[in-house]
């Protein structure tokens, strides 16, 4: 009984690392804010969603990109200006 007890305390948390370490990945943070800019309209929400995107991964450039396009949404034109060049810079292309 105490080794059944045991393996489902590891496999249950096993799941909960795996849960937790898809939600320090770029991939997961992007889709949070497509889904929050696209299908919620809420963009504040949104730009941070690609903020977390950017602090795990400065080099991805959807991410960039989808910053930019909230902050255009936003009325933060200059600063969607300076994140779509940088999305640029980093190669994003449609």
């Amino acid at each position: 009984m105490k080794v059944k007890f045991a393996f489902a305390l590891l496999a249950v948390a096993m799941l909960c690392v795996t849960a937790l370490a898809q939600e320090n990945t770029a991939d997961y943070w992007i889709k949070i804010g497509d889904d929050l800019a696209l299908n919620k309209s809420n963009n504040q929400e949104a730009l941070a969603a690609y903020d977390m995107a950017i602090d795990q991964d400065p080099m991805y450039s959807n991410a960039w990109q989808g910053k930019g396009e909230a902050q255009r949404a936003l009325g933060k034109f200059q600063d969607a200006f300076e994140s779509f060049y940088v999305a640029g810079k980093l190669g994003y292309e449609k």
